[in-house]
């Protein structure tokens, strides 16, 4: 993701694997322009490199690191959102079953923020997109009340109930975003809270704006496909059967 100098210019999530001891003197901080992170589902660091893939700053962050900010360490589920945020932070998505939003500064490492995703139960967040006030899509429910399994305001708790748009068996269980056509989408999983049954695949479009429901595209030849991407052809046309 190509962005500004000091900012992500790419973020890359990587599995089973670990950092190479540095040999040499690192560059500038201010030179780094990849952050990788390095999970196996048991802990997770946080890498930095330069856009040609060079070590910049190793494990600024790990499951292991306990700063005075740091509520919660870092799980070993630990994702980055789609986007970057626009003020050059480094936000960590720590999905289960921490549910919490971390967030650093790249230039020095340091935690600023520390925010849950969900309150009273693990809600596993999965993206954010920042609208301009960073959106985050959560996977689960809560048992004891409808929270959850929707689209959640991190900064004010506002919520958006997609259950409208899955049918009485299942849960919505958003997953990641993606933009496209002047839009915000985010596929649903669509799948019941055990996981037994799964209902035909649904891709919502929200104003970034406003965040109303612009779109809502069925597809019905997929189950349990949550995940999206949006792809840079200048001729891609969405159909107009399936407007909200």
């Amino acid at each position: 993701m190509m962005m500004k100098k000091h900012t992500w210019l790419l973020t890359i999530a990587l599995s089973g694997c670990d950092s190479e001891p540095a040999t040499q003197a690192l560059p500038p901080r201010e030179e780094c322009a990849l952050a990788v992170v390095n999970s196996d589902y048991s802990s997770t660091a946080v890498s930095l490199l330069t856009a040609d893939g060079h070590l910049c700053a190793p494990d600024i962050i790990t499951s292991g690191s306990r700063p005075p900010t740091l509520l919660t360490a870092l799980s070993g589920d630990v994702v980055i959102p789609f986007e970057p945020a626009p003020n050059g932070q480094l936000h960590l998505i720590d999905r289960f079953p921490n549910g919490v939003i971390t967030t650093l500064d790249p230039l020095t490492g340091d935690v600023t923020s520390q925010t849950r995703a969900s309150v009273g139960f693990a809600g596993n967040p999965q993206d954010i997109a920042f609208t301009p006030s960073p959106l985050v899509s959560r996977l689960r429910r809560s048992e004891a009340d409808d929270l959850g399994s929707d689209l959640v305001a991190l900064a004010t708790g506002e919520t958006i109930d997609l259950s409208n748009y899955v049918d009485s068996r299942t849960q919505p269980m958003p997953t990641r975003f993606a933009r496209a056509k002047g839009l915000l989408w985010i596929g649903l999983t669509n799948l019941s809270a055990d996981f037994s049954v799964a209902g035909e695949g649904r891709v919502i479009g929200l104003d970034p704006t406003t965040l109303e429901v612009k779109r809502v595209l069925q597809v019905p030849w997929l189950q349990n496909c949550g995940n999206i991407a949006s792809v840079s052809y200048t001729h891609l046309t969405l159909p107009t059967s399936d407007l909200v």
